[in-house]
């Protein structure tokens, strides 16, 4: 509201009364008065509408507010940070708790969280991205564009193919041996899947894994 009060003092300032009392005249000067209202009611309702947009973007950030500590109290959860970003624009962000329940050190921007399996979900939406901007295709083999992607089986590593990937179903076991605990890149990690014994032929079962994804 204070921006279109503002807007509202510009325009009054432009458009100014003389008054000449010795004569009892009241002179009213306005200078291109119709094109000048013109433009000051454009201003006044683009400002306008920012302002309930912003209103309505503050209603919708404390009704996030409310509904996280809601859950963090449903689910007893010690502390968190939130952040949402929207076409490249931060809407909201907050953290919450503290880093641990036995102590009292407060959440922080600088906190480092475990994200876990969380990291699929966001593996999948990139990879479903990449799928609609037409760079890649659910089908395409893997072997296509990680040249150096080796199996136990000659015949899956030749078939497996990016929804292969992402459906835990390559017949690899649990292979997290591979990766967990060490300071491997992730090419090399990949390389060495190929000492991973097939549990199940291809798509016939599924075994839980993240070496595919993570």
């Amino acid at each position: 509201m204070e921006a279109i009060k503002s807007a509202i003092s510009r325009y009054l300032a432009k458009t100014h009364l003389a008054f000449n009392y010795p004569k009892h005249n009241i002179i009213l000067s306005m200078i291109s008065f119709s094109e000048m209202f013109s433009k000051s009611l454009t201003s006044l309702v683009i400002l306008l509408i920012l302002t309930l947009s912003s209103t309505a973007q503050d209603k919708k950030s404390k009704e996030l507010d409310k509904f996280i500590a809601a859950g963090m109290a449903d689910w007893q959860i010690p502390g968190l940070a939130v952040t949402v970003v929207q076409d490249g624009k931060t809407l909201f962000t907050k953290v919450y708790g503290v880093k641990n329940q036995n102590k009292a050190d407060k959440v922080d921007e600088n906190t480092i969280f475990c994200m876990a399996s969380t990291t699929k979900a966001v593996v999948a939406i990139a990879m479903a991205m990449l799928v609609d901007e037409g760079k890649i295709k659910w089908t395409d083999k893997v072997i296509d564009h990680v040249p150096y992607f080796q199996l136990a089986d000659a015949h899956v590593t030749r078939e497996a193919t990016v929804k292969d990937l992402l459906t835990h179903n390559l017949g690899l076991g649990n292979a997290d041996l591979l990766w967990f605990g060490d300071d491997l890149d992730a090419q090399e990690t990949i390389k060495r899947m190929k000492y991973s014994p097939a549990a199940y032929s291809l798509r016939s079962s599924f075994i839980y894994q993240n070496i595919m994804i993570e």
